[in-house]
């Protein structure tokens, strides 16, 4: 019995078939795709892009899983409802705007919906429609549309109003002249506290305000706490209600790894015992809130103690020893103050090892390194203590070694904030404890706007417990060592990285950019470049005090996107909070300089984080509009430096730059100092004498063709050097065969059917009419072309022509053309996905509509083609389904034919296939769990599609899935059950219905519950069955491009040979670059099954992971490479 159809689908349909509905609700565009949840309409593409940028809930009807009160809500309005409303006193004379002008579109939209301006209620309608203006009495009451209820508003007394923007305007430094200033704001904002009264009138809510702006702003916490020491002399009820919620916080973000939030809470809870305000010594005092990191730290160094060089950190370890360190040092004064000599120096021990032994998540060879794993190594620069290249001093991190413990490199690796923070610790303790034997005491620096030093001077706080004035000290209690047991659990081990905000993004572990690891590498740096000289300005603490500053403004305070479509925070926002750390330091401290080398290290970090990178991208951007002399010179000169590094970067982090460059060039005019441009043309021609493809020619090429398809190509031969013009693509249109008349060219492979390109001119009509899916599958069924022996026999294996569905795509791609916007190819692939996945039934089926995409579009490989379309509409449809990733692995990564040295566009197509593929089986797992049940996920599980179960076969209540068999062949892709990706939802998806059945809808609910748990496993079946299917083909594949690439053999076994030790640039590099890709989102993956929903094993990735690991360990006997991290990696699985 093939699946039953869901009964909120069919209403939905029935929906979109009204006749106000087959209309846009915003301008006459025919037959929406889209649906606005916030108001309950449908609309066409671009109306729905539009109402997405107001922050409207919108969902595509056909890619989308919308729920009974989803369908309920738009039944009871639609368009003709809702517009009786908000266009009653519209002038019916002047026609609503088309989508020809997209200003004026948006422009009526933001009129229609923000302003009101011709709603039923509204006094300013110009009296269109028969309104006659209709103004209404202004104490009317608010009408709601029917399908709204009016929302109960949180009643917020004046007081904490108040108070919240007392503490968060605290830190705004903008007109600020003096520290003075500063000071004098404290006393005056704890005196009204106190004296108003709202301490003890609004205890809850003003304490809540307190502890959140603890764990959110950086630079304010210091300030925060020199107020709430003085609140603690006159109320130390309030006080000690703040510290229990500290207490709370703190274990809570321990317990779900949210390491910064927990950083700031340290620093907090320091700064009020510098303070003398809270306790140092005894139960929940500081050392005991700072035992645990330092046991834990201590434990797994005792472990490794046989290594003496290469010391790796699990990530625990790496968290407790980063909240460690950072805490120190602020707090190190504080606790050689109060006599705690012998923690400091346990700590300094501890610390001390992680400086000369700790080897960086970051480091060459490493799966999250920058650098390729085949960076050649200089012996001389080696000898010297040199980094990699000449004249590149990254770092100053102790080096690198190979899993045998041999130097591989002395210098120049790039480093983490780890390290960083562990340096800079014991550079504080060592002060202090110099300062306390030399009879002197420690001066804290004034960034550390430590301004309880001068209350105690003035005598506004106690100087020690038990003086005049004093009260008893806060702590986190007693039962703190018992609380943390149970919450530290979760350090280092979360599975989901979410916007401190509480705004979830993407996964973690090996396959997500770290919020607190981050990247360190010097790229400003007198020894690289005189015009670096004057950052000297800075000692090396305050560096990094000024870097630690920004770099929690930018975690806290980067704008993000609600899944629900909502914005949180702006750049207005964060530049206001940028600016306060700018206020800290002297004018000569050259900040901009420590801010963009933040930036830009934020860009070459690996794994890249595209969300994040958009955010710096427009943050760079808006500092270069808002200070035009101050940051563009800094911004050129960085991406200088970068430039002269890009042949030693891994191609990932290589692309990632050009991406942010580009953008950067397309929003300035292409506006880029002449010098530097004729440095890098020099660069490039040198490399390509010396056969080097990758870094700095692949960085130009992707540069010069991704401002070329943004901008016009006249405008970019003017902008760029005539050197470069070479690179700029050929505007290369659909190359549409069927269409020879309006310039198609060449023979197609549907060209052999006669009378096909009738056929194919009767199908555009229909698609230009916009014709129902339905009827155009229908026609699809009955359309006979004329008699062809062998026509639905094409394949060499014997399966069916995908003709039908070859037709049509070609068809569906050559009327997207003739519209400049790419949304409109997409609307069309969704509105008709349907009937285009009913003729995709085997994996041949998907090989040929490949075949298809790259006979319009020229494929990844060819040069007179149109790479940038080719990856963007095969990343679309594989996100759709209506091509496999399997079949796509196979075209995609020959590593006999590909182009894996300079050619951006083949290394974009694999990202993409290695992202859709563990989407799948994310989505996948994710939707099956939410059916109950027991997930028994292993290396034994028979992935063979199985029949639907009749009715009363399946016993739904504690059902277990997918029950492991004695045997597990080798795979066969099937695509019976291709998943439709919901993009609105996160990766939720659905599997595709039999249209057939669309018109029943008799089932009971057992029947239901049975179907949608068959549908569930065979879907999460075929999501592995791909995904097991892409890892093989594709580390095998570059596993080959490793060793061919590199000058060797892969022969039979597989097997390396000395050739590959000396492949430094070209295939070799890019396909390493793609290997280490590979295995931090499939093993990612794993990671996030394992985590999030209990799934052991390697049943993602399967048997090859065997092969894998063996290459990997031969790669680093043969070739010198340590990848005895990545063999880590994957046999953790």
């Amino acid at each position: 019995m093939p699946p039953k159809v869901n009964k909120v689908e069919v209403e939905l349909k029935k929906l979109t078939k009204l006749d106000g509905n087959k209309t846009c609700a915003d301008c006459p565009e025919k037959m929406p795709g889209y649906a606005d949840l916030t108001n309950n309409i449908f609309l066409c593409t671009k109306c729905a892009g539009i109402h997405r940028d107001f922050q409207f809930k919108v969902k595509g009807i056909s890619m989308s899983v919308f729920n009974e009160e989803d369908v309920r809500a738009l039944s009871n309005e639609g368009n003709v409802s809702f517009n009786a409303k908000y266009l009653a006193h519209y002038n019916t004379h002047d026609p609503l705007p088309n989508g020809s002008d997209v200003n004026k579109l948006k422009e009526f939209i933001k009129s229609k919906y923000l302003d009101k301006r011709w709603h039923v209620d509204s006094a300013s309608g110009r009296g269109g429609g028969g309104g006659g203006g209709g103004a209404n009495r202004p104490d009317a009451p608010k009408k709601l549309p029917g399908n709204m209820m009016p929302r109960k508003e949180e009643v917020i007394p004046t007081s904490v109003q108040l108070a919240h923007q007392i503490m968060t305007r605290l830190g705004d430094f903008s007109a600020m002249t003096e520290q003075d200033d500063l000071y004098a704001n404290i006393k005056a904002l704890a005196h009204t506290f106190v004296n108003v009264g709202d301490l003890k009138a609004y205890p809850a809510e003003i304490s809540d305000l307190v502890v959140k702006c603890f764990s959110q702003l950086s630079v304010q916490t210091p300030i925060l706490a020199s107020m709430l020491a003085l609140i603690h002399t006159h109320e130390p009820e309030f006080t000690a209600l703040v510290a229990d919620k500290l207490q709370t916080r703190y274990l809570q973000a321990v317990a779900q790894d949210e390491v910064v939030v927990a950083k700031l809470l340290l620093r907090a809870v320091t700064c009020l015992s510098g303070a003398l305000t809270f306790a140092v010594e005894g139960n929940g005092g500081l050392v005991e809130i700072l035992t645990p990191l330092l046991t834990g730290l201590t434990q797994e160094l005792a472990q490794n103690a046989d290594n003496t060089k290469a010391l790796r950190l699990s990530e625990s370890a790496q968290a407790a020893a980063y909240l460690l360190s950072s805490t120190l040092v602020w707090a190190a004064p504080v606790l050689q103050s109060q006599g705690q000599e012998a923690f400091l120096q346990s700590a300094r021990s501890a610390l001390e090892q992680i400086k000369t032994q700790y080897v960086s998540a970051y480091a060459l060879g490493g799966l999250q390194a920058v650098f390729s794993a085949f960076s050649p190594v200089d012996e001389d620069e080696e000898e010297e203590g040199g980094a990699v290249g000449a004249n590149r001093v990254l770092s100053v991190g102790p080096g690198v070694y190979s899993a045998a413990g041999e130097t591989l490199l002395s210098d120049g690796s790039a480093w983490d904030s780890l390290w960083e923070s562990a340096v800079q610790a014991l550079a504080v303790i060592d002060a202090v404890q110099q300062a306390t034997a030399a009879g002197t005491i420690f001066e804290v620096p004034a960034f550390f706007n430590a301004h309880w030093n001068a209350l105690i001077a003035e005598g506004l706080l106690p100087a020690e417990a038990g003086s005049p004035g004093s009260s008893i000290k806060l702590s986190f209690g007693a039962t703190f060592a018992a609380d943390w047991a149970a919450h530290s659990v979760g350090l280092g081990a979360k599975a989901a990285h979410c916007h401190p905000s509480g705004a979830c993004t993407t996964a973690i572990g090996s396959t997500a950019s770290s919020t607190w690891l981050r990247l360190r590498m010097n790229i400003f740096d007198a020894s690289i470049s005189p015009d670096c000289a004057h950052t000297a300005a800075l000692n090396p603490l305050q560096k990094y005090a000024a870097l630690t500053y920004l770099e929690d403004v930018f975690t806290f305070f980067d704008p993000v996107i609600n899944e629900d479509g909502t914005k949180l925070g702006s750049m207005e926002l964060l530049t206001t909070h940028l600016q306060a750390v700018f206020k800290l330091f002297p004018a000569g401290a050259h900040l901009e300089y420590v801010l963009i080398e933040l930036l830009l290290q934020i860009v070459l970090q690996q794994p890249v984080n595209t969300a994040l990178g958009t955010s710096v991208f427009r943050l760079i951007l808006e500092l270069c509009r808002a200070a035009p002399q101050v940051f563009p010179p800094v911004v050129a000169l960085g991406a200088n430096t970068i430039f002269q590094l890009l042949p030693d970067l891994d191609s990932g982090s290589v692309l990632e730059f050009g991406r942010w460059f580009s953008f950067h060039l397309i929003n300035t005019q292409l506006a880029w100092p002449a010098h530097y441009w004729a440095f890098w043309v020099s660069e490039m021609q040198e490399a390509l004498e010396n056969g080097q493809e990758h870094g700095i020619p692949l960085f130009l090429r992707f540069v010069v063709e991704k401002i070329s398809y943004a901008a016009i190509p006249d405008k970019v031969r003017v902008s760029v050097p005539p050197e470069l013009h070479s690179l700029i693509p050929a505007t290369t249109p659909a190359n549409c065969i069927l269409f020879q008349a309006e310039g198609g060219t060449g023979v197609s492979i549907l060209s052999h059917i006669p009378g096909i390109a009738a056929e194919a001119r009767h199908l555009r009509k229909l698609i230009e009419e916009k014709t129902d899916p339905e009827e155009v599958g229908d026609w699809l069924e009955e359309v006979s072309p004329g008699a062809s022996e062998g026509m639905e026999h094409y394949s060499a294996s014997g399966e069916p022509f995908c003709w039908r569905g070859c037709l049509l795509l070609q068809v569906l791609l050559h009327v997207g053309a003739q519209s400049s916007a790419l949304s409109a190819m997409v609307g069309l692939l969704d509105r008709y996905s349907e009937p285009l996945l009913t003729h995709v039934t085997a994996e041949e089926h998907h090989l040929d509509l490949l075949a298809m995409l790259a006979e319009v579009y020229g494929g990844p490989n060819n040069a007179s083609g149109n790479g940038y379309m080719y990856h963007y509409l095969l990343d679309e449809m594989m996100r759709r389904g209506q091509i496999g990733v399997s079949a796509a692995a196979k075209v995609l990564v020959d590593a006999q034919s590909g182009d894996w040295r300079g050619n951006p566009t083949v290394y974009q197509c694999v990202e993409s296939l290695l992202d859709r593929s563990t989407d799948f089986v994310r989505a996948a797992v994710a939707q099956r769990a939410l059916l109950g049940g027991v997930l028994v996920l292993d290396e034994s599980l028979d992935l063979t599609p199985a029949a639907q179960p009749a009715e009363g076969d399946m016993e739904v209540t504690g059902w277990v899935s997918l029950l492991p068999s004695a045997t597990n062949g080798e795979e066969q892709v099937d695509y019976d059950e291709e998943m439709d990706e919901e993009r609105e939802e996160g990766n939720r998806k659905r599997t595709r219905r039999d249209p057939d059945q669309a018109n029943d809808t008799t089932m009971t609910g057992q029947d239901e519950e049975q179907s949608t748990l068959w549908a569930a496993e065979e879907a999460l079946k075929a999501a592995l069955r791909n995904s097991r299917s892409v890892y093989s083909t594709v580390t095998t594949s570059l596993q080959a491009a490793i060793v061919i690439g590199g000058g060797g053999s892969a022969g039979e076994s597989g097997e390396m040979d000395e050739g590959a030790a000396n492949s430094g640039v070209g295939a070799a590099v890019t396909a390493c670059s793609l290997l280490r890709r590979t295995l931090r989102v499939f093993h990612g993956t794993e990671r996030h099954l394992a985590h999030q929903h209990q799934v052991p094993g390697a049943v993602v990735v399967s048997a090859a992971m065997e092969k894998v690991q063996a290459f990997l360990q031969q790669m680093s006997s043969v070739a010198g490479i340590d990848t005895s991290r990545w063999v880590a990696q994957i046999a953790a699985r």
